[in-house]
């Protein structure tokens, strides 16, 4: 799982930067059928990006991440590595929800580091399994609960109150860190075949752990 970090003053720059690249890579005829970014569809050249060139795909994820470069916006990720021998993840958390924990830890530390007395809101893929939804929103509660007493070396100060799940369709930032997800994802798994791309993001990892391996550990 992936997290990034924008800063809402560059939200609108983001946007700018996507509607670019749209008018730069989607073929005219094909406009009314793009949706997002979808990082898979796009890297694999599936569904709108089907006739779009290998290189012009290429091309395009390369400047999404020019552009959350230029927009100064922070990575972070965590993941679980259950092909390692002899580890065993437990019935609970699930890897999904351990990897959730560990972007949620990396922006509180971040937070305090770079923005002390400010507050961030953590917006989520919507996913199709209330199961996971459900876990994901118990797991920021039980690390930012609602009730907190002043001077509680615990405290959580940097989040609001809840997690917000959002098509990503309808967000710049998750399909930004849907791409940084899918990337980290080939690294992880030796896939040379994007390691151009990965390095073009590794600079902008301000935190991560890989669960069940001490590969590519917080820096």
């Amino acid at each position: 799982m992936a997290a990034v970090i924008v800063d809402e003053s560059k939200l609108s720059y983001l946007e700018s930067s996507h509607a670019l690249i749209i008018r730069d890579v989607i073929p005219i005829e094909k406009l009314d059928e793009f949706e997002e970014f979808h990082a898979s569809d796009l890297y694999w050249g599936k569904k709108v990006f089907r006739d779009v060139p290998p290189e012009r795909r290429e091309y395009a994820i390369r400047e999404l991440l020019v552009a959350l470069s230029l927009a100064e916006s922070s990575i972070l990720f965590g993941a679980v590595n259950k092909t390692t021998p002899g580890f065993a993840m437990p019935e609970q958390p699930s890897p999904l929800d351990a990897a959730f924990m560990v972007c949620l830890e990396g922006v509180e530390r971040l937070m305090r580091e770079r923005a002390e007395g400010q507050i961030c809101m953590v917006i989520a893929d919507e996913t199709g399994s209330k199961a996971d939804k459900a876990a994901l929103r118990k797991s920021f509660r039980r690390f930012r609960p609602h009730y907190k007493l002043p001077g509680d070396a615990a405290r959580r100060d940097h989040f609001h109150d809840e997690v917000l799940f959002s098509n990503s369709a309808d967000s710049t930032g998750i399909q930004l860190a849907d791409t940084c997800a899918l990337l980290i994802n080939h690294h992880l798994k030796d896939d040379r075949h994007s390691e151009s791309l990965f390095e073009e993001i590794r600079e902008r990892i301000v935190y991560s752990r890989v669960i069940g391996s001490r590969r590519l550990e917080e820096p």
